[in-house]
């Protein structure tokens, strides 16, 4: 072949075609030498290499539907976690703003924690932000509620492809039943007045785990678990030492009366025979239980966020080998070797 284009008598490039007239320099030169271009092979096929192709395809990351940018998703669940209840400790243990964490963060989650207690073992029962509202026998109304909730968690798994959602139900259900029908009406009282602090911490716990769960809800996509993620490590540091401190300073739990109505380590006490280093080492060993299960979870956090790492620079591998194929094949018509 000519070093012009058969057609205009261009001065070749290394592009396929010529810039001056677009005649393409191979189907140009096998028409003026043969008087047609039908046995001309295009070098440009219409697909990238099928070995690229076909490793793109078995390698295709998740990660690009999940979360936007790997590395900073990296850093947030390495950081993000021990930096709240870092600062939330640092509230409690100095006493500043430690007030204000009580009444925003802790009281809510408190008093969420009676009913949800409640709800468990049976009863009706209606929170609010200082006292919660509980039914004297049982009834069911509210169990029959959360089974609502029971197959919404069920649905929500199985939508995601998420096992772990059933194993969760599977233990709600199983408190729910013991709850209920088992344990007699006087534990199921002594239960929901240590429900207080002993639920509240759970549910603080469940409220920061969710900074590493549901990458395609709102809870992602819309910052909330960031809220959540602070709202729990406050709550709970109100709650954890509270009793951590009271080992050594029983002023630091609340005992007496409140409000017009007696407090829970009161009547914990003079209801239920607890004595002081029962009633602090069963709310300590939950408190314990709540961080080993943050510990679990920050873990396979990290772990699920160092894979989506690894898999964009895998992808970024195979981006960069496909472009260098494509390059290759403009320039030389042939494939790398």
């Amino acid at each position: 072949m000519s070093d012009s284009c058969a057609w205009c008598d261009a001065p070749k490039t290394s592009e396929l075609v010529c810039p001056r007239c677009g005649a393409n320099y191979a189907k140009a030169e096998a028409i003026k030498r043969l008087g047609t271009a039908k046995d001309v092979v295009d070098p440009a096929p219409s697909r990238e290499p099928s070995v690229v192709f076909a490793y793109e395809q078995d390698t295709a990351p998740d990660y690009q539907k999940l979360v936007k940018d790997p590395v900073s998703e990296w850093h947030n669940c390495l950081f993000a976690l021990p930096l709240m209840l870092l600062g939330a400790w640092a509230c409690q243990y100095w006493h500043v703003f430690d007030g204000l964490q009580r009444i925003v963060f802790g009281m809510p989650l408190h008093e969420l924690g009676h009913a949800v207690t409640a709800w468990l073992s049976g009863h009706n029962a209606i929170p609010t932000f200082w006292f919660t509202h509980t039914s004297a026998g049982r009834g069911y109304s509210c169990a029959l509620l959360l089974l609502g909730v029971y197959a919404a968690l069920l649905r929500y798994g199985y939508r995601t492809r998420q096992r772990y959602w059933y194993a969760l139900v599977a233990v709600l259900v199983c408190v729910q039943i013991i709850g209920t029908f088992v344990i007699n009406p006087d534990t199921s009282d002594m239960l929901i007045i240590f429900g207080g602090d002993g639920m509240g911490m759970v549910l603080a716990t469940f409220m920061m785990s969710t900074f590493y769960m549901g990458k395609e809800t709102q809870l992602y996509k819309g910052s909330v678990r960031w809220g959540l993620l602070f709202w729990g490590a406050a709550a709970f540091m109100d709650m954890f030492m509270a009793w951590w401190q009271g080992r050594h300073d029983i002023a630091r739990v609340g005992y007496g009366a409140t409000g017009g109505a007696f407090t829970d380590a009161y009547l914990l006490i003079n209801e239920y025979a607890w004595n002081w280093p029962q009633m602090i080492s069963r709310h300590l060993y939950v408190g314990y239980g709540c961080l080993l299960a943050l510990v679990v979870i920050y873990a396979a956090g990290l772990w699920q966020a160092r894979g989506w790492v690894a898999q964009q620079a895998r992808a970024e591998l195979i981006e960069k080998a496909r472009r260098k194929s494509a390059e290759a094949l403009t320039v030389t018509g042939k494939y790398p070797a």
